[in-house]
C-alpha cells in the first residue's frame, strides 16, 4: 500500500466507518419492514440517531431476531441511553 499522510489514513478510515454504518442501517431498515411493515419503519429515525457501529451490530442483530417490535424498541432505548451516557462523560 502507498504511503499515506496521517491525515489522508484518517480520511480513508472515517469513510469506511460511514460506509459501515450506511450499511448496518440498510440492513436495520431492511429487518424493520420485512418482519414489522409500517410500525418497525417509524422507529428509523430514532435508529439513525445512533452512531457507534456496536450499538448498530446489537440493534441489528435483535432487529432480526425479536420476536416482538416491543423488544426492538426495547434494545432501541437501551442504546439511545447508553449513546447519552457516554455522550455525557466525553
Amino acid at each position: 500500500m502507498p504511503y499515506l499522510a496521517r491525515f489522508e489514513r484518517e480520511a480513508f478510515e472515517r469513510g469506511i466507518v460511514i460506509g459501515r454504518r450506511k450499511v448496518l442501517l440498510e440492513s436495520i431498515e431492511l429487518g424493520l419492514n420485512l418482519r414489522f411493515g409500517r410500525e418497525g419503519l417509524a422507529l428509523l429515525p430514532k435508529v439513525q440517531e445512533l452512531e457507534d457501529l456496536d450499538r448498530l451490530r446489537a440493534l441489528q442483530r435483535t432487529t432480526f431476531k425479536a420476536r416482538s417490535l416491543e423488544a426492538v424498541k426495547r434494545a432501541l432505548r437501551n442504546s439511545r441511553a447508553r449513546s447519552r451516557r457516554q455522550r455525557t462523560r466525553l
